[in-house]
This record gives C-alpha cells, sequence and structure tokens, in this order.
C-alpha cells in the first residue's frame, strides 16, 4: 500500500525504476490529482493497474507506464486521455 489521502499531486518519477513491483494499492491517494512525469516507469514485472479508485486523477505526465513490459490488465479510468508516450506492451486496457 503506498500514500496518504491527503496528498493531491505528487512529483516526476513517482515509483519510478521499482523494477522488482509487482502489485500496488493506490486506494489511500484517492485525492491525487496529477502525477509528474514517468509515473509507474521502469515497473517491468508489474502485472496489472487498476486506476478507478483515483477519482480526481485528471493529469498524468509523459512516458506513463514506461517499460511496463508485464501488464497484462490495465484500467486508466478516470483519465479521459493519455500523455505523450504512455507505453504498455499490449495490455487489456479498460475504463
Amino acid at each position: 500500500m503506498v500514500g496518504d489521502a491527503e496528498v493531491a499531486s505528487v512529483g516526476n518519477e513517482f515509483l519510478d525504476g521499482c523494477s522488482m513491483l509487482t502489485a500496488l494499492d493506490l486506494t489511500p491517494l484517492a485525492q491525487l490529482t496529477s502525477v509528474g512525469h514517468r509515473f509507474l516507469g521502469g515497473c517491468a514485472r508489474l502485472t496489472e493497474l487498476d486506476l478507478t479508485a483515483l477519482t480526481q486523477l485528471t493529469s498524468v505526465g509523459d512516458w506513463f507506464l514506461y517499460d511496463c513490459s508485464s501488464l497484462a490488465s490495465l484500467n486508466l479510468t478516470p483519465l479521459a486521455c493519455l500523455p505523450r508516450w504512455a507505453t504498455c506492451s499490449s495490455p487489456t486496457v479498460s475504463g
């Protein structure tokens, strides 16, 4: 589990390079509105990501999910659009 319910924004490279990360519960960050560049970049073992708990999230920086080659399931709700260079290897995208 990550976070503090009062955090509204995190800067660049939040959780970047966490290559051993396999699972992530972002529920405690429900008030998060924006995340800087390279959010979860290099998390090559992350297999699924569900952003539905982040109901206030409107902005994610460039290189979101860069080199997250193990993603099999991805729910991007509530994001209305993806940033430049949002990359992942053919996950099932919903939302």
